[in-house]
């Protein structure tokens, strides 16, 4: 059984390389960690992270040419 501080350090781990992916533009290394930091947000019941969240992956999508992937995610994020 992993903690919620378990859970919630993993979640920023990958929100931290998610955002170097994305500044480096690598935009599929930044999708997959922001996948993993959403699930966990997901996991965690945190409502504010998961909205920041699509709205990050939804970015990286945008940047990686997934243009219909990245506005289902930023519509999510909006509607959260």
């Amino acid at each position: 059984l992993t903690s919620k501080s378990d859970l919630s350090e993993k979640m920023n781990q990958h929100s931290d390389r998610g955002w170097e992916a994305l500044g480096a533009g690598d935009f599929d290394s930044a999708i997959l960690s922001y996948q993993e930091a959403l699930k966990l947000a997901g996991q965690l019941e945190d409502k504010t992270a998961e909205t920041v969240f699509l709205s990050y992956l939804g970015t990286a999508l945008k940047g990686s040419g997934k243009y219909d992937e990245a506005a289902e995610a930023l519509s999510r994020s909006i509607n959260l």
